[in-house]
């Protein structure tokens, strides 16, 4: 619903990675084997799938699936699991997958599963014969073909986006898609159009750009996804800009030993990847592992090409410590369940880490701590609350107060560094706390709809035409339903509902660990006062044999120094994490070490 965005809607912006599910084989008594063809409805369009489910010596399945609508074949299913008259269907490739009933021999009802929402589909046992979508001929006399390089601007964050473009002999286009920030390179354009000076590009259904050309090397438009627009420019050049300087990033050889390991959760629902460091020498080593924030985060927490877990990992293992940096489900080679995951079951996978570390023979199993960054801090919490063999927590950025305080004064706060007039931001900051109080106040939908909309419905009447074009919230009745329903989509997540009510600071009073918090000054997404103070009062109540918690001048979310201190700046600032910041975690191990 946001015009302006809370980290978790920023972190999926251009995301054209799919979440995955987790499964186990079994065998079914129907017929499953054979070719099933079904349509997903998404934002108006159809999209059609294919799967061609294969039954094995060993009575187990496997198989591919095709997306024709995309240009897509021979996806290979990763796991098909059957139990009774119930299906899932894993895929790897595209971290997306299908689970549903079989309702007769010929019938499968469930869901896609892709994102944070599942859709529904119905699959059909044979094929309608396929044809390949309709080539549209260009009618110009401009030549896009080359390299376009260009940003996505939404709201506080700025996105790096390229275009590929190869004009074809019949007067066709065909193209792909790098999002450099978020490290994904060369994605198919499902169709590129060129009509007059008028651009139409298609990445994935509802996905794409229009825009118009003012000359051969200018194009200005917008992008659409998820039912929202933002601008975009792009320019033809010949070669692409190369990637911001990131000096700190650690790079081979190091003076320690790294290795990438893998293991499995009790159940094998859940295969993680990871890489651990230690130094050289004998051992037991004294140990962390580092949990990332909110959001889907590869082993390293790379955002914008920042890969601060390969750097804090870097600095303390060349200080004595070992380290252990896991990807997130569905990341990496990490698998699992992330559609429905919450913090609670982001605290056992950590739990897990923790096992797996205790097999180590380099580990000091009673000198074993976590490192949390942002939401990382509220699941080291939930470990820390049960787990009394946790000798110490670092909370970076990490929650004090409930989620929907954070995301309330964060979005005050970025409107803010957006230069949004203050009472502007303070209307705005009314309606957000009412429709989150609305929207945890039951589980039934269509209530929870109709408290909104008439709160939103209310609270626009008493707003001035300027405040609203401020807040870019249009003024007819329309407009309205669009808003509430992208609400309703952005806040049905399993994750966000456990957010929005977690509150960290009952887990906080019931640590006996050591702990250190920290939190930069400049922060707009977990504000420093509000959360510091909560954390340093939660203590206090604790069993906690030495705790610290400290503001540090000048640093943002992501501790870095920043110079305007909007999120936009991340990318553009070349250092990756304070050296200060890491100087005073490691002062701060090695002296509750000695204690």
């Amino acid at each position: 619903m946001q015009p302006y965005l809370n980290i978790a809607s920023m972190k999926k912006i251009v995301a054209l990675l799919f979440m995955c599910v987790s499964i186990t084989s079994m065998f079914a008594q129907k017929k499953l084997a054979g070719d099933w063809q079904g349509q997903l409805s998404v934002g108006g369009t159809s999209l059609r799938l294919v799967f061609h489910i294969v039954k094995q010596t060993d009575g187990q399945y496997s198989g591919s699936m095709e997306s024709p609508d995309q240009g897509a074949g021979s996806i290979p299913l990763d796991n098909v699991a059957v139990k009774g008259d119930s299906v899932v269907i894993l895929i790897h490739k595209i971290h997306g997958g299908f689970s549903g009933l079989l309702q007769n021999d010929s019938t499968l009802t469930g869901n896609w599963e892709q994102g944070r929402s599942a859709l529904p589909l119905i699959l059909k046992k044979g094929i309608v014969a396929i044809k390949a979508n309709p080539v549209r001929i260009s009618n110009s006399t401009r030549n896009i073909s080359g390299i376009w390089e260009g940003r996505l601007n939404a709201g506080s964050i700025s996105l790096r986006l390229n275009f590929h473009f190869d004009k074809q002999k019949d007067n066709s286009y065909s193209g792909t898609m790098d999002s450099p920030d978020q490290g994904v390179m060369g994605v198919p354009c499902k169709d590129v159009f060129l009509n007059g000076d008028s651009i139409e590009v298609e990445v994935k259904t509802a996905i794409g750009m229009k825009g118009m050309m003012t000359n051969d090397s200018i194009i200005n438009g917008v992008w659409n996804q998820g039912g929202k627009t933002f601008p975009i420019a792009m320019k033809k050049v010949k070669e692409l800009s190369k990637n911001p300087n990131r000096p700190q990033t650690p790079k081979p050889p190091y003076n320690y030993n790294s290795e990438d390991v893998e293991y499995d959760n009790a159940d094998k629902s859940v295969h993680f990847g990871a890489t651990f460091t230690y130094p050289k020498g004998s051992g037991p080593f004294p140990t962390a592992i580092l949990i990332t924030g909110s959001g889907q985060q590869d082993r390293d927490e790379t955002i914008f090409g920042h890969k601060s877990f390969a750097v804090i990992a870097d600095y303390l293992t060349n200080k004595g410590m070992a380290v252990l940096r896991v990807d997130d489900r569905g990341m990496g080679k990490s698998t699992g369940d992330v559609l429905n995951a919450t913090s609670a079951d982001f605290a056992n996978d950590v739990e897990v880490g923790l096992a797996y570390l205790k097999n180590r023979k380099e580990v000091d199993q009673k000198r074993m701590g976590m490192i949390g960054h942002s939401e990382g801090g509220l699941i080291a919490s939930i470990v820390a609350a049960r787990d009394h063999d946790i000798d110490f927590v670092i909370m970076l950025a990490g929650p004090g107060v409930k989620g929907s305080d954070i995301l309330l004064k964060q979005t005050y706060d970025i409107m803010l560094s957006d230069t949004v007039p203050a009472e502007a931001a303070k209307a705005y900051d009314d309606i957000y706390k009412q429709i989150l109080e609305d929207f945890m106040s039951g589980n039934d939908t269509s209530i929870i709809r109709k408290k909104i909309m008439s709160d939103f419905i209310h609270w626009k009447a008493g707003q001035s035409g300027k405040a609203l074009n401020t807040l870019k919230i249009g003024l007819d009745s329309s407009s309205d339903k669009k808003l509430i329903n992208t609400f309703m989509k952005d806040f049905s997540s399993p994750w966000i509902k456990y957010f929005i009510a977690a509150d960290p600071r009952p887990l906080i009073e019931k640590f006996r660990c050591k702990v250190l918090a920290l939190d930069g000054s400049k922060d707009l997404q977990v504000n420093a006062e509000i959360n510091l103070a909560a954390i340093n009062k939660a203590l206090k109540k604790s069993k906690s044999p030495s705790f610290e918690t400290k503001e540090l001048p000048g640093l943002n979310h992501l501790f870095q120094h920043c110079n305007k201190c909007t999120i936009e700046e991340y990318a553009e600032i070349e250092e990756t994490f304070s050296p200060e910041a890491l100087d005073i975690m490691w002062k701060w191990l090695e002296r509750n070490e000695k204690e």
